[in-house]
Protein backbone atom coordinates (compact mmCIF):
# COMPACT_ATOMS: atom_id res chain seq x y z
CA UNK A 1 0.00 0.00 0.00
CA UNK A 2 1.21 3.55 -0.52
CA UNK A 3 2.56 5.63 2.31
CA UNK A 4 0.34 7.94 3.01
CA UNK A 5 -2.08 5.43 4.13
CA UNK A 6 -2.82 3.08 7.74
CA UNK A 7 -3.25 0.05 5.18
CA UNK A 8 1.09 0.24 5.14
CA UNK A 9 1.25 0.05 8.57
CA UNK A 10 -0.67 -3.27 7.92
CA UNK A 11 1.81 -4.65 5.35
CA UNK A 12 5.02 -3.33 7.10
CA UNK A 13 3.98 -5.42 10.66
CA UNK A 14 3.08 -8.70 8.35
CA UNK A 15 6.40 -8.68 6.79
CA UNK A 16 8.28 -7.82 9.46
CA UNK A 17 6.55 -11.28 11.02
CA UNK A 18 7.70 -13.57 8.29
CA UNK A 19 10.21 -16.21 8.55
CA UNK A 20 13.69 -14.91 9.24
CA UNK A 21 15.11 -16.40 6.29
CA UNK A 22 12.75 -15.56 4.12
CA UNK A 23 13.60 -12.92 1.20
CA UNK A 24 11.70 -11.70 -1.36
CA UNK A 25 13.23 -10.83 -5.09
CA UNK A 26 11.12 -7.84 -5.62
CA UNK A 27 8.72 -5.99 -3.85
CA UNK A 28 6.57 -3.40 -6.06
CA UNK A 29 6.41 0.29 -4.21
CA UNK A 30 2.86 1.54 -5.24
CA UNK A 31 1.94 5.71 -5.58
CA UNK A 32 5.55 6.48 -6.03
CA UNK A 33 6.10 10.77 -6.65
CA UNK A 34 9.92 11.56 -5.76
CA UNK A 35 12.68 10.00 -5.11
CA UNK A 36 12.41 10.54 -1.26
CA UNK A 37 9.45 8.24 -1.47
CA UNK A 38 12.04 5.57 -2.40
CA UNK A 39 14.03 6.18 0.25
CA UNK A 40 11.70 6.31 2.73
CA UNK A 41 10.44 2.52 1.53
CA UNK A 42 13.73 1.51 1.54
CA UNK A 43 13.97 2.56 5.34
CA UNK A 44 11.14 0.78 6.28
CA UNK A 45 12.29 -2.63 5.27
CA UNK A 46 15.98 -2.36 6.55
CA UNK A 47 15.31 -1.30 9.69
CA UNK A 48 11.84 -3.39 10.51
CA UNK A 49 14.44 -6.25 8.87
CA UNK A 50 12.15 -7.06 5.75
CA UNK A 51 14.38 -8.81 3.42
CA UNK A 52 14.28 -7.63 -0.17
CA UNK A 53 17.17 -7.96 -3.02
CA UNK A 54 15.03 -5.26 -5.31
CA UNK A 55 12.41 -2.44 -5.43
CA UNK A 56 10.29 -1.35 -8.25
CA UNK A 57 8.86 2.14 -8.12
CA UNK A 58 5.67 2.35 -9.82
CA UNK A 59 5.03 5.93 -11.70
CA UNK A 60 1.23 5.77 -11.64
CA UNK A 61 0.15 9.32 -10.87
CA UNK A 62 0.50 12.64 -12.26
CA UNK A 63 2.82 14.50 -10.37
CA UNK A 64 5.86 12.67 -10.29
CA UNK A 65 6.61 13.07 -14.44
CA UNK A 66 7.97 16.32 -13.50
CA UNK A 67 9.74 14.10 -11.25
CA UNK A 68 10.77 11.47 -12.78
CA UNK A 69 14.47 12.28 -13.85
CA UNK A 70 14.97 12.83 -9.99
CA UNK A 71 13.79 9.43 -9.39
CA UNK A 72 15.68 7.66 -12.05
CA UNK A 73 18.34 9.59 -10.92
CA UNK A 74 18.66 7.79 -7.45
CA UNK A 75 21.13 5.49 -6.37
CA UNK A 76 20.19 2.19 -4.22
CA UNK A 77 21.79 -1.22 -4.44
CA UNK A 78 18.08 -2.20 -4.48
CA UNK A 79 16.75 0.02 -7.07
CA UNK A 80 17.43 -0.95 -11.11
CA UNK A 81 14.03 -1.16 -12.23
CA UNK A 82 10.97 1.35 -12.69
CA UNK A 83 7.35 0.34 -13.54
CA UNK A 84 4.55 2.61 -15.43
CA UNK A 85 1.18 1.65 -14.33
CA UNK A 86 -1.04 3.55 -16.94
CA UNK A 87 -4.83 3.01 -15.51
CA UNK A 88 -4.27 4.81 -12.03
CA UNK A 89 -2.42 7.40 -14.27
CA UNK A 90 -5.39 7.87 -16.76
CA UNK A 91 -7.86 8.47 -13.44
CA UNK A 92 -5.34 10.64 -12.00
CA UNK A 93 -5.69 12.92 -15.16
CA UNK A 94 -9.45 12.76 -14.77
CA UNK A 95 -8.95 10.85 -18.80
CA UNK A 96 -12.30 8.86 -19.84
CA UNK A 97 -12.07 6.42 -21.41
CA UNK A 98 -8.51 5.61 -20.81
CA UNK A 99 -5.64 5.18 -22.82
CA UNK A 100 -4.63 1.61 -23.21
CA UNK A 101 -1.93 0.02 -25.35
CA UNK A 102 -3.74 0.72 -28.42
CA UNK A 103 -3.23 4.06 -28.11
CA UNK A 104 -0.63 6.56 -29.75
CA UNK A 105 -1.11 8.84 -26.25
CA UNK A 106 -0.14 5.48 -24.29
CA UNK A 107 3.08 5.59 -25.93
CA UNK A 108 3.80 9.19 -26.33
CA UNK A 109 3.85 8.69 -22.15
CA UNK A 110 5.84 5.46 -22.24
CA UNK A 111 8.60 7.45 -24.48
CA UNK A 112 9.01 9.55 -21.54
CA UNK A 113 10.67 6.76 -19.94
CA UNK A 114 12.96 5.66 -22.57
CA UNK A 115 15.95 8.47 -22.92
CA UNK A 116 16.39 8.69 -18.77
CA UNK A 117 16.06 5.28 -18.21
CA UNK A 118 19.14 4.59 -20.79
CA UNK A 119 20.93 7.48 -19.36
CA UNK A 120 20.74 5.96 -15.47
CA UNK A 121 21.00 2.62 -16.60
CA UNK A 122 17.29 1.92 -15.32
CA UNK A 123 15.10 -1.51 -16.35
CA UNK A 124 11.50 -0.02 -17.65
CA UNK A 125 8.54 -2.18 -17.07
CA UNK A 126 5.65 -1.73 -18.73
CA UNK A 127 2.13 -1.82 -17.69
CA UNK A 128 0.18 -4.62 -18.07
CA UNK A 129 -2.47 -5.04 -20.83
CA UNK A 130 -5.87 -5.74 -19.68
CA UNK A 131 -6.79 -7.87 -22.47
CA UNK A 132 -6.11 -11.11 -20.93
CA UNK A 133 -6.11 -12.83 -24.63
CA UNK A 134 -5.64 -10.09 -26.80
CA UNK A 135 -2.63 -12.19 -28.70
CA UNK A 136 -2.45 -8.75 -31.69
CA UNK A 137 -2.55 -6.12 -28.47
CA UNK A 138 0.33 -8.24 -26.63
CA UNK A 139 2.53 -8.08 -30.90
CA UNK A 140 1.64 -4.66 -30.86
CA UNK A 141 2.52 -3.77 -27.44
CA UNK A 142 6.02 -5.97 -27.54
CA UNK A 143 7.16 -4.31 -31.15
CA UNK A 144 6.53 -1.09 -29.46
CA UNK A 145 8.81 -1.85 -26.41
CA UNK A 146 11.59 -3.67 -28.70
CA UNK A 147 11.55 -0.33 -30.69
CA UNK A 148 12.14 2.15 -28.01
CA UNK A 149 13.65 -0.49 -25.27
CA UNK A 150 16.54 -2.16 -27.37
CA UNK A 151 18.80 -2.31 -24.64
CA UNK A 152 16.07 -4.65 -22.69
CA UNK A 153 12.79 -4.03 -20.87
CA UNK A 154 10.11 -5.95 -18.31
CA UNK A 155 6.26 -6.46 -18.90
CA UNK A 156 3.59 -7.24 -15.89
CA UNK A 157 1.76 -10.46 -17.01
CA UNK A 158 -1.86 -11.48 -15.60
CA UNK A 159 -2.11 -14.86 -17.10
CA UNK A 160 -0.31 -17.84 -18.06
CA UNK A 161 -1.67 -17.16 -21.76
CA UNK A 162 -0.13 -13.31 -21.03
CA UNK A 163 3.49 -14.40 -20.10
CA UNK A 164 3.74 -17.49 -22.61
CA UNK A 165 2.38 -14.80 -25.39
CA UNK A 166 5.02 -11.94 -24.67
CA UNK A 167 7.63 -15.05 -24.27
CA UNK A 168 6.79 -15.83 -28.11
CA UNK A 169 6.65 -12.11 -29.49
CA UNK A 170 10.02 -11.63 -28.83
CA UNK A 171 10.96 -14.23 -30.58
CA UNK A 172 8.74 -13.35 -33.72
CA UNK A 173 8.98 -11.40 -36.95
CA UNK A 174 5.30 -11.21 -37.03
CA UNK A 175 3.95 -7.58 -37.81
CA UNK A 176 1.20 -7.25 -36.04
CA UNK A 177 -1.95 -5.74 -38.03
CA UNK A 178 -3.35 -2.63 -35.06
CA UNK A 179 -5.31 0.42 -35.13
CA UNK A 180 -2.85 3.34 -34.19
CA UNK A 181 -5.86 4.72 -32.19
CA UNK A 182 -8.59 3.10 -30.05
CA UNK A 183 -12.32 4.75 -31.30
CA UNK A 184 -14.41 3.50 -28.60
CA UNK A 185 -16.60 5.32 -26.74
CA UNK A 186 -17.98 8.19 -28.71
CA UNK A 187 -21.33 8.05 -26.76
CA UNK A 188 -19.48 8.45 -23.22
CA UNK A 189 -22.20 7.87 -21.19
CA UNK A 190 -23.15 4.58 -22.91
CA UNK A 191 -19.82 3.38 -22.39
CA UNK A 192 -19.24 4.08 -18.76
CA UNK A 193 -22.31 2.40 -18.12
CA UNK A 194 -21.34 -0.42 -19.94
CA UNK A 195 -18.54 -0.36 -17.69
CA UNK A 196 -20.31 -0.75 -14.53
CA UNK A 197 -22.87 -2.92 -15.80
CA UNK A 198 -19.75 -5.52 -17.12
CA UNK A 199 -18.05 -5.06 -13.91
CA UNK A 200 -21.10 -6.40 -11.92
CA UNK A 201 -22.34 -9.34 -13.48
CA UNK A 202 -18.65 -10.64 -14.01
CA UNK A 203 -16.94 -9.56 -10.25
CA UNK A 204 -15.18 -12.80 -9.03
CA UNK A 205 -16.97 -13.52 -5.43
CA UNK A 206 -14.85 -11.95 -2.47
CA UNK A 207 -12.07 -10.04 -4.65
CA UNK A 208 -12.33 -6.75 -6.53
CA UNK A 209 -11.56 -8.38 -9.83
CA UNK A 210 -13.74 -8.68 -12.58
CA UNK A 211 -12.81 -10.21 -15.79
CA UNK A 212 -15.75 -10.63 -18.91
CA UNK A 213 -16.57 -13.60 -20.84
CA UNK A 214 -13.94 -12.06 -23.71
CA UNK A 215 -10.93 -11.92 -21.53
CA UNK A 216 -10.97 -8.40 -20.52
CA UNK A 217 -10.10 -7.89 -16.93
CA UNK A 218 -12.37 -4.53 -16.28
CA UNK A 219 -10.63 -1.65 -14.33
Amino acid sequence: NRLDTNELLKDIYMLKNLPPNFCFNTIFLPKITSAEDVLLFIHLFKTNGIRVKQVIPIIETWDPFDNIEAILNLKDELFTRVAFGHCDYNLSLGLFPFYHQDSNQYWKWVEQFQSLCKKNNIRFINSPCLSLKNSPLILHTARNLDLLFPEGYGQVTLSMFQTKSFRNAWESDIQPQFPDENPEAENKIAFAISIVERYTKYQRQGTSISVDTEGVLIS
